[in-house]
C-alpha cells in the first residue's frame, strides 16, 4: 500500500528489507523502537504504517525543502 502511494504521487523512494540486511535491521529498531512496519522516512521525520494524512503531510514538507549535496565518503 505504501509502495504503491509513494508511487502514485510520484515519489521517489529506496526499499529496504529488515529481514534480508542486518544494518537496515539496526536502523529501523533504532529509528522506530522495533515497532511496525512499514517505516517511510525522510529525514529526521518518520511515518510507521500506512497514514496517508502523515504521508500527506511529509510530501507537502518535502516540497517545500530543498537538496543538500552529501560529499562521498573516500
Amino acid at each position: 500500500m505504501v509502495k504503491d502511494w509513494l508511487t502514485e504521487h510520484g515519489c521517489e523512494f529506496e526499499e529496504a528489507d529488515i529481514t534480508k540486511d542486518v544494518f537496515q535491521l539496526r536502523e529501523w529498531r533504532a529509528l522506530t523502537g522495533g515497532v511496525g512496519v512499514p517505516v517511510v522516512a525522510h529525514g529526521k521525520d518518520f511515518v510507521i504504517g500506512f497514514n496517508p494524512e502523515r504521508l500527506e503531510m511529509m510530501l507537502d514538507s518535502c516540497e517545500h525543502t530543498s537538496p543538500v549535496d552529501i560529499p562521498e565518503e573516500e
